[in-house]
């Protein structure tokens, strides 16, 4: 499985913790219950794991991996869930944890991941020729997010002061996400008098009208987002059926790469944490010119050493 081989998973279901476990789960601290709910869903899965001893929870859990056919980059987000309830309910803990988490990471390095799909400019453009009437709110938004290489669960939460009209151009900050826990807000900017610019404003001017303080919802609940996105999947597998909500993002990303921007730049906008995280995002460094270029002069050079120095090794 660490090679890339594909198994079928088996239908079965997710073993149930014991009733004293789900009820300490159930009596955590109340900031531990504002997780959203597919990532407190993930978590309820591993409460069987985390009812054992420090010492047999791995056993256990390379068991249920196994049965289950799970792959490891899914498995390395099990087990960081599994070790945020060890101390959200402050249970003992193993001193191999660490341990074992660096050879979690290493097995979901090496897997070879199949990326979402990237969205191409075709793509945005028929989103836009086909939905613009229709749903001018959303289709200025992905567009938005495709430009800007962000992700479209955080553009769908942009109130209406997210945005600062100026003269010639269109701020954006965010401030909400995925990552804002720890992140700090950044601002993005749009020249004015184009497209999704002008229409980006309307949408501000639409919930301002109509007393709402965001643009695309009424109190960015999560339930609202989660309407919204629905929507948005829908619209993406209209016109590709092999787009996903995060192939707004990647395909942003993978066109400024495409471009030559070089990766310092890219960061600006994708906000990775850092370099090695955005590769992974750019397909390991595939789609980024200005890495291969790069990389290229160094080889090119090498191997007019090698011309030079070996008889024959010119290639024809």
């Amino acid at each position: 499985m660490i090679a890339g081989q594909k198994f079928e998973a088996p239908v079965m279901p997710w073993p149930v913790p014991s009733a004293k476990m789900i009820e300490k789960w159930t009596q955590r601290h109340q900031a531990f219950k504002t997780f959203s709910a597919a990532y407190m869903s993930a978590q309820r899965r591993m409460l069987v794991v985390a009812q054992l001893p420090p010492e047999d929870r791995f056993e256990e859990f390379e068991k249920i991996c196994f049965q289950r056919c799970i792959a490891p980059t899914t498995a390395e987000t099990y087990w960081t869930t599994l070790l945020s309830i060890q101390r959200s309910l402050c249970l003992d803990v193993s001193e191999a944890d660490t341990r074992i988490t660096r050879i979690i990471k290493a097995r979901s390095v090496a897997f070879p991941t199949n990326f979402p799909t990237p969205a191409s400019l075709s793509d945005v453009e028929s989103l836009v020729k086909v939905f613009n009437n229709e749903f001018p709110s959303l289709v200025a938004v992905m567009t938005l997010t495709f430009i800007l290489g962000q992700r479209i669960s955080d553009m769908v939460q942009l109130s209406v002061t997210d945005l600062e009209v100026q003269e010639k151009f269109l701020l954006i900050t965010v401030r909400r996400g995925k990552t804002f826990t720890t992140a700090k807000p950044y601002t993005l900017w749009l020249r004015r008098h184009t497209f999704p610019t002008e229409e980006l404003i309307e949408v501000a001017a639409r919930s301002r009208k109509a007393n709402r303080m965001f643009l695309l919802t009424e109190t960015n609940s999560e339930a609202e987002r989660a309407k919204v996105l629905n929507v948005i999947k829908d619209l993406l597998f209209s016109v590709n059926d092999n787009l996903e909500l995060r192939s707004i993002r990647r395909g942003g990303l993978h066109l400024m790469a495409q471009n030559g921007h070089p990766l310092t730049t890219i960061l600006n906008f994708s906000r990775h944490a850092d370099q090695d995280m955005l590769m992974r995002y750019l397909d390991w460094g595939k789609v980024s010119t200005d890495h291969r270029e790069e990389m290229l002069a160094v080889v090119d050079d090498s191997m007019c050493a090698l011309v030079r120095t070996i008889p024959n090794a010119k290639t024809v």
